[in-house]
């Protein structure tokens, strides 16, 4: 909300009363315009932003799936950087062109829905399992559900308390740490 009066960009209601919902808890929040966004050399025009939360850390905002997702997108995250795209006309090239003759691993993702979200199937200790890949979270997280189908309990040996955890809302979750032989992720 700080960020939106700065720029000057008046919020107004959420269609059908709609709030952000993150892992633990959901915030009321409205929708503003901004004019233009200017990013990575491109103006945008007329970009809509959620507006709540507490802008925590300095951070004036998100940048989400409405801008993110008309793009293909590099994150080289090693390097600090973020290369947007927009493929054309590229058949069955290969687009891991920093790779080299190095390994690399390719993900297929899932598609359709409502959302863009980046869904795929991982292989956790030998059990396929869908997960979220979420450039926004601090850490990599399963829940008590699919845990327990992997054996994996609280109580179980190796597991030790991690404290609380928050995020977006404002409901803390208790948390631990787990030990797991295996991941795999792509091929």
């Amino acid at each position: 909300p700080g960020a939106a009066a700065q720029f000057n960009l008046r919020s107004k209601d959420l269609p059908g009363g709609m709030d952000i919902r993150g892992i633990n808890g959901s915030i009321k929040a409205s929708l503003a315009t901004a004019k233009s966004l200017m990013l990575a050399g491109q103006t945008l025009s007329n970009v809509d932003f959620v507006v709540g939360g507490t802008g925590e850390g300095g951070i004036a905002g998100t940048l989400g799936e409405n801008i993110l997702g008309a793009n293909d997108i590099e994150y080289d995250l090693p390097d600090g950087l973020i290369r947007l795209f927009r493929p054309r006309d590229c058949g069955n090239a290969n687009f891991a062109y920093w790779a080299g003759s190095k390994p690399y691993s390719v993900l297929q993702l899932e598609s359709g829905g409502p959302t863009h979200w980046i869904i795929a199937t991982v292989v956790l200790n030998g059990h396929k399992m869908r997960a979220l890949f979420d450039t926004g979270a601090a850490g990599s997280y399963l829940t008590l559900q699919a845990a327990a189908r992997l054996g994996v309990k609280p109580s179980s040996p190796g597991v030790t308390p991690a404290g609380s955890m928050g995020g977006l809302g404002n409901k803390l979750i208790e948390t631990w740490i787990a030990p797991f032989d295996s991941l795999q992720i792509g091929d």
